[in-house]
C-alpha cells in the first residue's frame, strides 16, 4: 500500500483547514487499533505530517521498544501494535469513512464532542474574585483572580509573580507559598500545569493545590518553598475558551499554515530525537529550535536560576492516569531510578487510597511510549532536580479531555494525596 499517494494527501490537508475552525458538531473521537505493521505506518505518518489528531496513544506508542522489569533485571521488549499500538483520535464523519476505507479496526469513545464541549463552556464568567469552587471549569482569568485574592489575603504565605511573558504577550503567573523562615534560603518544591492548552483538568489540580497547602497542617510550607504555576500555556488556555476547545499547542505564530508549537517538545535535552514533528501543523510539532516558546523559555530560566534549591518537580497532565518519572526519550533510566520507582509507588497508594482510582507508576518510557524534549526529561537531565514526576490524570479515554465536571473534585482530592507524599519524600519530613 502507498501511504500517501497525491490524492489522498489532498484529501488530508482538507483536515487540516476543517479543524481549524474549532467546530466539533458531527465529530467523535475513536480508538483505533492497528492489527498490521503497514497500518501503524500509516496513522504514525498522518500525526507527524499534521493531518491526524493523535488525543493518545496507546502504551508502547507506535511500536516502540518498551522497558520492563522482571526479578529485578531490566528487560527490552518490542511492542505488538495489536497490544499496544491503539490510539484515540479526534475524527469527523469523513475522516471515519477513510480510516475504516483503509480497513482500520476502530472502536468509539465519544460520539458526540460537540454536545461535551458545550457542556463543559457553561457558567463561564459567573465565578467571581476569589471564589473558584472545582465543581466546574475556571478561565485563566478566574484562576489568576484566585491567585491574586489568596496572596492579597495571605500577604504573609503567598506572594503571585511572573515567570515570563507569553508570544501574546500574557504573564506566565506562579504563586509562591511559605511560612516561618528565610524564604531565599528554603528548598523549592515547583508544580506546574496546563503546557497542553486543552487539558482542563491539570489547571484546576494546580489551582486546588492553592486550597489545599493553605489548610495544610503538616508541615509543608514551613519546610519548603511552593512555587504553583496552573497554565504554563496561558495563550494556548485563553484560546480553548475562545476559539477551540481542544487547541493543544502554544500560540506562536511565525508560518502562514498553522500556529503553534508543542511545549512539551520544546526543551533542550534530546530535542527532536523522538516522538516529536518537524511539521508546524503537527500537533506534535517540536519548534524550529529547542527553547524556541517563550513558555518554555521561562520554565527554563526559573529552574537554571534555583539550580540545586529546586527538589521536587511535578508537571500535570492528562489524560492516562499514569505517575511517570524520567525518562522518556530514551529507553535508559537515571541511576536514582530505584529512589523515583520507590516515591512513586507511595504516591500512588496514596492516590488511589482516596478514591479507588488506578494508576501505574514507572518511566515513560517504560509504562507510555518514547518522546523527546519534555520539561520532564529537562528538569531531571539538565537541572538535575532529584524528583522529577509527569502525573497523567484522569480518565483512560473514555472521556479524555472532556473530562466531566462532576470528576474535577475527586480528581483534585486524589491527586493532592499523591502530590503531598511526593512533596514529603523529596523533603524528607
Amino acid at each position: 500500500m502507498k501511504l500517501f499517494s497525491a490524492s489522498l494527501l489532498c484529501f488530508l490537508v482538507s483536515w487540516v483547514t476543517c479543524a481549524s475552525a474549532g467546530r466539533y458538531e458531527g465529530f467523535q473521537v475513536l480508538r483505533v487499533s492497528p492489527r498490521k505493521d503497514v497500518e501503524t505506518k500509516l496513522l504514525e505518518r498522518m500525526e507527524q505530517e499534521g493531518y491526524l489528531d493523535v488525543f493518545r496513544r496507546g502504551r508502547g506508542g507506535w511500536g516502540s521498544p518498551r522497558l520492563g522489569a522482571r526479578d529485578g533485571r531490566l528487560v527490552t521488549r518490542f511492542c505488538s501494535p495489536v497490544m499496544y499500538g491503539s490510539v484515540d483520535v479526534l475524527v469527523d464523519k469523513a475522516k471515519a469513512k477513510l480510516l475504516a476505507d483503509f480497513g482500520l479496526k476502530s472502536d468509539t469513545l465519544l460520539s458526540d464532542v460537540d454536545r461535551l464541549v458545550e457542556n463543559q463552556m457553561r457558567g463561564r464568567g459567573q465565578v467571581r474574585y476569589g471564589n473558584v469552587t472545582w465543581d466546574r471549569y475556571n478561565t485563566l482569568e478566574e484562576i489568576y483572580d484566585y491567585m491574586d485574592h489568596i496572596a492579597s489575603e495571605h500577604p504573609d504565605v503567598a506572594t503571585v509573580f511572573s515567570l515570563g511573558k507569553t508570544w501574546e504577550g500574557r504573564d506566565i503567573k506562579a504563586l509562591r507559598l511559605t511560612r516561618d523562615g528565610d524564604e531565599d534560603t528554603k528548598p523549592i518544591v515547583f508544580l506546574d500545569a496546563g503546557f497542553h492548552a486543552r487539558e482542563w483538568i491539570a489547571p484546576a489540580v494546580a489551582s486546588y493545590t492553592f486550597h489545599s497547602l493553605m489548610h495544610d497542617a503538616t508541615g509543608l510550607l514551613s519546610s519548603a518553598v511552593w512555587v504553583v504555576a496552573p497554565s504554563m500555556n496561558p495563550d494556548g488556555y485563553e484560546y480553548t475558551w475562545t476559539g477551540d476547545r481542544l487547541w493543544r499547542k502554544t500560540r506562536s505564530n511565525r508560518t502562514s499554515v498553522c500556529k503553534g508549537v508543542d511545549p512539551n517538545r520544546n526543551f533542550d535535552f534530546h530535542w527532536m530525537e523522538v516522538g516529536a514533528s518537524d511539521n508546524p501543523c503537527s500537533e506534535i510539532y517540536a519548534g524550529p529550535s529547542a527553547l524556541s516558546e517563550p513558555e518554555t523559555m521561562a520554565l527554563a530560566d526559573y529552574m537554571e536560576a534555583h539550580r540545586g534549591r529546586v527538589k521536587a518537580y511535578l508537571t500535570l497532565h492528562s489524560y492516562s492516569q499514569l505517575f511517570m518519572y524520567p525518562f522518556g526519550h530514551t529507553l535508559d533510566l537515571p541511576e536514582d531510578w530505584e529512589e523515583l520507582d520507590r516515591v512513586a509507588k507511595l504516591a500512588v497508594e496514596a492516590l488511589t487510597a482516596v478514591h479507588g482510582t488506578e494508576y501505574e507508576y514507572g518511566s515513560c518510557s517504560s509504562i507510555l511510549y518514547l518522546d523527546a524534549g519534555s520539561s520532564r526529561d529537562y528538569v531531571k537531565g539538565v537541572v538535575e532536580v532529584p524528583y522529577v514526576y509527569t502525573i497523567e490524570l484522569r480518565d483512560q479515554g473514555y472521556y479524555g479531555f472532556l473530562l466531566p465536571p462532576e470528576q474535577i473534585l475527586p480528581t483534585c482530592e486524589e491527586t493532592w494525596e499523591a502530590i503531598r507524599v511526593a512533596a514529603k519524600e523529596a523533603l524528607a519530613l
